[in-house]
């Protein structure tokens, strides 16, 4: 297993891992799975499909980059929304841009909390 160090999580390097609400077990979606590339990000239930895998790339400010299997697109908030309700949405990766920058925060055992890189 690669380890990252960040902040001692372990993250497999080349794993994709899906992104769940603890509650309802619904995970992040990018597109729709007969269209990955469309742009939108949803909740939905697990289904196994790529659009719904997320890898998680060591960035700067001991951030995360999320990126989909399906499309390598990189999940961003929308405007660099700052406000709760702001929407996300992927686009292509850009390096050095915060709208695309993650703190994964363990919280318990296997459950971690991802927050925008704007909340700090």
């Amino acid at each position: 297993m690669a380890d990252t160090k960040k902040d001692n999580m372990l993250f497999e390097a080349d794993a994709y891992y899906t992104i769940a609400a603890k509650q309802s077990g619904k995970v992040i979606a990018a597109g729709a799975a007969e269209e990955p590339l469309d742009e939108s990000v949803c909740i939905t239930a697990e289904e196994g499909g790529a659009e719904q895998l997320w890898k998680l790339v060591p960035a700067e400010d001991d951030c995360y980059k999320l990126i989909c299997k399906a499309s390598g697109k990189a999940l961003d908030i929308i405007a660099a929304g700052v406000d709760n309700g702001s929407w996300v949405h992927q686009w292509d990766a850009i390096e050095h841009i915060g709208s695309q920058l993650w703190y994964v925060e363990p919280v318990e055992e296997g459950c971690y909390k991802i927050k925008a890189h704007f909340t700090r």
